[in-house]
């Protein structure tokens, strides 16, 4: 099971690629700019640490806030529910398979990140099609803040 630092990263980072695909939410090259330190970092040590968090918070305009906000009250909402019916429905043992299918799918992840950083490759679409190409949450990221400083051209 994701830890609650590392769920946060990854609904934070969800949200904000999300949100940048909306008119008028999109994220700034000067935002960009001063958020790809924090993500990567965030990125390099698998968590988010409150003040990470906050700081960048106050990087988005209040409209960006807003959508983020409501983000996570709508994912806390999911996840509620969804631990409420797994409780139900799903044995511990199942249960423990999801959680170390999940656990091997992020390993994998990132072996195939650090393996293509070290060759400069592209990673490899998952095996599942689930979107950003194979890459995680983190690396779409990471990768959109750089397109939007222009570091990228």
């Amino acid at each position: 099971m994701q830890n609650p630092r590392e769920l946060q990263l990854v609904m934070l980072f969800k949200g904000l690629i999300l949100m940048d695909r909306l008119e008028g939410l999109q994220l700034t090259a000067k935002q960009s700019e001063t958020m790809l330190p924090i993500i990567r970092n965030c990125a390099k040590e698998g968590k988010l640490d409150e003040s990470e968090r906050k700081a960048l918070f106050f990087m988005l305009t209040k409209e960006q806030q807003a959508f983020v906000n409501a983000y996570f009250d709508n994912m806390k909402e999911q996840v509620n529910e969804s631990r409420h019916d797994r409780a139900k429905s799903v044995s511990k043992e199942e249960r423990e398979r999801i959680v170390n299918a999940f656990v091997k799918k992020r390993r994998a992840e990132r072996e195939a990140e650090a393996n293509a950083a070290s060759v400069n490759q592209t990673p490899r679409p998952s095996s599942d099609g689930s979107a950003g190409a194979g890459l995680s949450v983190e690396r779409q990221l990471e990768n959109l803040l750089v397109v939007r400083t222009g570091i990228g051209k």
